[in-house]
């Protein structure tokens, strides 16, 4: 069993939706209402945290965390599902594990080449507001989807997750790292 399990056990006994390991903090468990527990008071160390991560990441991940990419991928302990989101950088690893309340959904095949006019923004006689940007466009269906949370990463589909699961959103293909880029600038102030 690999050292990690013994904290998705812990976050499944407590009832848990959420496991964070974080270096300079014990590992906590975030309970329904969002509430947050800890699990015991020894401060975490990133090389902790790095050693628990590679001893379950699988092969196909291992280059793009060691580059320092966030990798997200499932984890089956006894009859649960949880998904591990792990990023190591500048020496520092963290890790974030929720509990799912179904199987996940098989990966989807990835998209031939990226497609540029997939994330354009809609047409101007779509358009509710001056300024319409990608970003609304992927707002508006995770809203639709009733989805609480949006991950985006170069050279991937935009994900949403909806009911615990983490899913593709429809209508969109991997955004390539350039257009990526130009969305969080388009966003961000120009000092960040």
């Amino acid at each position: 069993m690999a050292k990690l399990d013994g904290f998705l056990n812990q976050l499944s006994t407590k009832g848990g939706t959420a496991l964070y390991l974080s270096p300079g903090s014990p590992a906590t468990v975030e309970l329904p209402g969002g509430h947050r527990a800890m699990l015991g008071t020894q401060d975490l160390l990133s090389p902790i945290i790095d050693g628990l991560v590679k001893e379950i990441l699988p092969e196909e991940h291992k280059t793009a965390y060691l580059r320092g990419d966030m990798v997200v991928f499932h984890r089956e302990l006894g009859e649960g599902w949880y998904e591990i989101r792990a990023s190591r950088s500048a020496g520092s690893s963290s890790l974030l594990a929720h509990r799912l309340t179904r199987a996940p959904r098989p990966a989807p095949p990835p998209p031939a080449a990226p497609n540029e006019a997939a994330l354009a923004p809609p047409p101007p006689e779509e358009r509710t507001r001056p300024g319409l940007s990608p970003w609304d466009g992927l707002i508006a269906k995770l809203l639709d989807m009733g989805g609480s949370d949006l991950y985006l990463s170069s050279g991937e589909p935009p994900l949403v997750r909806h009911q615990g699961t983490v899913e593709p959103v429809p209508g969109f293909t991997a955004i390539p790292p350039d257009a990526l880029t130009k969305w969080l600038e388009s966003l961000a102030p120009a000092r960040h």
